[in-house]
């Protein structure tokens, strides 16, 4: 058992890296600014009822 745990373990940080370079920082904070927008545009709406 502590063979597969470890053994997950490592591809799942292989995986993390590969995805970590594929990662333009710039799309993440793109996306995130525009889910607080959204987020932003619900409350309001919410605090006008």
């Amino acid at each position: 058992m502590g063979l597969f745990s470890r053994m997950e373990t490592v591809l799942k940080s292989k995986m993390n890296k590969v995805l970590n370079k594929m990662e333009d920082p710039r799309e993440t904070l793109d996306y995130s600014y525009e889910k607080q927008l959204e987020l932003l545009q619900n409350v309001k709406r919410e605090l006008q009822r």
